[in-house]
C-alpha cells in the first residue's frame, strides 16, 4: 500500500466514466498513490416519503448505500486491474462540501479530485457549490476535473505569483511547482510557469521567475509573463498552449471580498476549458 491517497469525490449519481478511471490511474501514478472512491448517499425523496429518522427512510438509504457500493466495487476493480489500489466509502449524509471536508480532515489525503462544471455569475456571486466552497476550505491540493480527456503528452501550466502579492508566500509558489512538476513528469507532460503583474519592474519579475525556473529546470521559452489581471493571463496563457491542467494557489479571503471580487481560482475554473489543480499554503 502507498503511503499517498487520492480521494476521489463521486458524484451524484453514483457513476465514475471509464475515461475519468483512466484519468485517476494516471493521476495514482504520477504521485504513486492510491485511491478511495468517497460518495455520499442522501435522498431527499425517501425523506419526504418516509421522513428523515424514520424506519423506512434508514432502510431505503441503507439499500440504496449497498446498492452504490456494489456499482464502485466494479471501479476497484478496474484500477484493480491497472495497478493502482483503491477502496471505496460510503458516507450516508447529504452531498456537499461538508461531508467532503470531514472526510478531509479526518483521512489527510494528498490530493482531493472531483468533476466539475462551469458555473454562472450568480452562483460565483453566492459560492453556493461544493467545488466553489472545497476551493475555500480543503486543506490539501485540490484536483477539479472538468474534462475526461486523457492526459497524453500534453502540458501542465503552473500559476506562479515569484513577487509575493496578495499575500501569497514563497512556499505557496514552491508547493505548486513541486506538485505541478510531478503531475507533469507522471503524465509526460510538458511544465510551463505562468505569472500575471499589475505591479512591480519587469525586469526583477523576469529575474525571481528566472531563478523559480531552473529550479525545477524549466526551459526559458516555457516561462511567460504578462501584464494584466490574474484570471484573465492565466486563462489565456492555458488557452494558448491547449494546457491539460493549470496549477495555482489559493488564499482564504474576506466574505466582503469574496462577493466584490471572487478569487482568482474561481474565476479561472469557470474560464478554463481544462482541469484546474487548487494548492493552498502550506500548514
Amino acid at each position: 500500500m502507498s503511503s499517498r491517497r487520492i480521494v476521489f469525490v463521486v458524484g451524484r449519481a453514483g457513476q465514475v466514466a471509464p475515461r475519468v478511471v483512466r484519468k485517476l490511474v494516471q493521476l495514482a501514478r504520477s504521485l504513486d498513490a492510491d485511491v478511495e472512491l468517497y460518495h455520499a448517499v442522501f435522498d431527499w425523496s425517501v425523506c419526504q416519503k418516509g421522513g428523515i429518522g424514520s424506519v423506512t427512510s434508514d432502510s431505503e438509504t441503507q439499500a440504496m448505500a449497498d446498492q452504490r457500493r456494489v456499482e464502485l466495487d466494479g471501479v476497484v476493480q478496474e484500477l484493480g486491474s491497472a495497478g493502482i489500489r483503491a477502496t471505496t466509502v460510503i458516507a450516508c449524509e447529504k452531498p456537499g462540501y461538508q461531508g467532503v471536508l470531514r472526510h478531509v480532515l479526518e483521512k489527510r489525503p494528498d490530493l482531493v479530485v472531483m468533476q466539475s462544471s462551469r458555473h454562472g455569475s450568480v452562483a460565483r456571486l453566492l459560492l453556493s457549490y461544493t467545488d466553489f466552497k472545497l476551493i475555500e476550505t480543503c486543506p490539501c491540493p485540490l484536483l477539479l476535473m472538468k474534462t475526461e480527456k486523457a492526459y497524453c503528452e500534453g502540458c501542465i501550466v503552473a500559476a506562479v505569483d515569484p513577487m509575493h502579492l496578495h499575500d501569497k508566500t514563497a512556499a505557496l509558489d514552491e508547493s505548486i511547482v513541486d506538485l505541478a512538476r510531478q503531475v507533469a513528469s507522471g503524465v509526460d507532460a510538458s511544465l510551463h510557469l505562468c505569472h500575471a503583474y499589475v505591479l512591480g519592474d519587469r525586469v526583477e519579475i523576469d529575474a525571481r521567475l528566472r531563478r523559480l525556473g531552473e529550479r525545477v529546470q524549466i526551459r526559458p521559452d516555457h516561462v511567460h509573463v504578462e501584464w494584466g489581471e490574474p484570471a484573465d493571463i492565466i486563462t489565456r496563457c492555458a488557452q494558448s498552449l491547449d494546457a491539460d491542467v493549470v496549477v495555482m494557489g489559493a488564499i482564504s479571503r474576506s466574505a466582503l471580498e469574496r462577493m466584490l471580487i471572487g478569487y482568482t481560482a474561481e474565476r479561472v475554473l469557470d474560464a478554463v476549458e481544462c482541469d484546474v489543480l487548487v494548492v493552498k499554503p502550506p500548514n
